[in-house]
């Protein structure tokens, strides 16, 4: 993954998803610490794309918050938090979609889209 290639809103989510993981004491970031990130952009298009579609950015932020709670912690040596496997799939899935799309960069609709699996590739 090549941070250079993300927007900055991108770039700040997946950083914002590394935080929440270390909040919630998770050995791993995980598609859920990334999908929160983006819900929380309240500047960014990910919760106007929620509100179009009907739905509530802040209910399912907190209803993904509930679900990051009940996942195992990890405690003891603090280290470099990694991307699980699940998370690393999405942000390749992302990247992949950015290209179909012709877009230089990967933006955090590209993310939304490889995380919810609606990127019709």
């Amino acid at each position: 993954m090549d941070l250079e290639k993300f927007t900055q809103k991108a770039q700040q989510a997946i950083v914002g998803a590394q935080a929440i993981a270390g909040e919630y004491s998770h050995g791993q970031i995980e598609p859920q610490h990334l999908l929160l990130a983006l819900l929380r952009q309240s500047e960014g298009i990910v919760p106007q794309i929620i509100q179009k579609l009907e739905a509530k950015p802040d209910e399912m932020s907190l209803a993904l918050a509930g679900e990051l709670e009940r996942k195992p912690k990890v405690y003891g040596a603090t280290t470099q938090v990694g991307l699980s496997r699940e998370l690393n799939r999405a942000i390749n899935e992302a990247e992949a979609v950015a290209r179909r799309m012709h877009d230089e960069y990967v933006s955090t609709e590209h993310l939304l889209l490889a995380l919810t699996g609606t990127h019709g590739g």
